[in-house]
Formats: structure tokens, sequence, C-alpha cells
């Protein structure tokens, strides 16, 4: 009845609206607990993880952002290093322990074998582009 109210727009519509409405309430609860049966075991994995906050074992904070990358190529970041990991959340647990490391990709590329992708561990972001929804990128948040 709550989200009845928050939506009266939703009131006007024809009777089959509260259907709708209906639906959605039963939907809703099971995607915020989607973190279930079909997350990783890490819980860090695009697209899902889009926004949502991440603290390494030496408690550096990062940033989850899902299909954006920051290219040394395009002069959008400064590449320090890169180092093959199984997971995303291995990926940023690298960049933590990594003096200068201030943001790090990860995600499928052509020619990859199974389960490895490259980390790549960069600093100086000044810009994104554009990546697939499955490509993570992993910004440092300040101090």
């Amino acid at each position: 009845s709550h989200s009845l109210s928050a939506t009266p727009s939703s009131t006007i519509e024809p009777p089959s609206a509260q259907t709708t409405i209906f639906i959605t309430q039963t939907v809703t609860p099971t995607s915020t607990s989607g973190v279930g049966p079909s997350a990783t075991p890490t819980g860090l994995g695009c697209p899902r993880s889009h926004g949502t906050q991440y603290t390494s074992n030496n408690n550096k904070r990062f940033i989850a952002l899902c299909g954006v990358d920051y290219s040394d190529d395009k002069g959008e970041a400064n590449g320090i290093s890169n180092a093959k990991v199984k997971t995303f959340r291995d990926c940023l647990e690298l960049c933590s322990k990594k003096k200068d490391c201030t943001g790090a990709g990860w995600g499928f590329m052509e020619g990859d074998k199974a389960g490895e992708h490259t980390c790549w561990m960069k600093n100086r972001l000044n810009g994104s582009h554009t990546a697939v929804p499955e490509w993570g990128f992993g910004v440092l948040l300040a101090e």
C-alpha cells in the first residue's frame, strides 16, 4: 500500500495496473536478495555489482563500476602493471597492495584462457569510456 501512495500516477491507470503493481512488489524482494545463488562466491561481478563499494583486506575502499573502462592508450589513465587473476575481487585486492594503484580493470579479453583474466592496474584516472557490461573497473576512493 505504501508504494501505491508513492506513485499516484499509477492509481489513475486502468485496474490492470494494480496487478502490475502487485507483480512488481513480489519481484522486488527477489531482486534485492538477488545476490543469492547466482552470485559468485566473491560477491563481486559485472554487470550486477555496478556502483557497489568494496573494501579490500587492507581496508582500502573501491567503487565497482561495470561497463566502464579507463584506457591508457586513449590517455584516460596511466597503466602501471598487470597480472592474471581469477576474479574481479582478486584484481581489486592486488591494486590495494600496490602503492600507486588508484584503479583497476578486469574482464574477458580475446585470447583469455578459461577462468583467468588480466587485471589492469592504473593510476592518474582522468577519463573513461563505455565498455561491455561484463567489464569491471574498480576506482579507489579517497581516504
